[in-house]
């Protein structure tokens, strides 16, 4: 039996420049083992829900904010989070139904995510 992959991690010796569309290329990665995810398990919906530079750290609460101890980001880091739910009984089963679609980056490095529905042919 094969061993389930949480992470994929490619890291280069020197810093490198992305050439232009490989971040929406690797999103769409993203997108099709979510969704080759989403056909094994009928209950649940997994997209790519943020894109752009790694959070190093976030903080939790308003004291922490106030504290001066703002986001933090390694711009060194590309990355990719995933975020897996439950299927609500609104959202009908369909293999391939969802196409996603980075619609910006932000300044930050925090990608404006958007999702529409495919028209299926009857």
């Amino acid at each position: 039996m094969r061993s389930k992959i949480y992470r994929i991690e490619i890291n280069f010796p020197v810093g490198v420049d992305l050439p232009r569309g490989v971040e929406q290329e690797l999103v769409e990665i993203a997108g099709r083992i979510c969704r080759a995810y989403e056909a094994e398990h009928r209950d649940s919906v997994m997209w790519p829900g943020g894109v752009g530079k790694k959070v190093t750290y976030m903080p939790w609460t308003a004291e922490e904010e106030a504290a001066g101890r703002h986001m933090e980001f390694d711009d060194g880091v590309f990355a990719i989070d995933v975020t897996e739910r439950e299927r609500f009984d609104t959202e009908p089963y369909a293999p391939g139904d969802l196409e996603w679609q980075a619609a910006s980056l932000a300044v930050v490095g925090w990608g404006s995510w958007s999702w529409r529905r495919r028209r299926r042919d009857p």
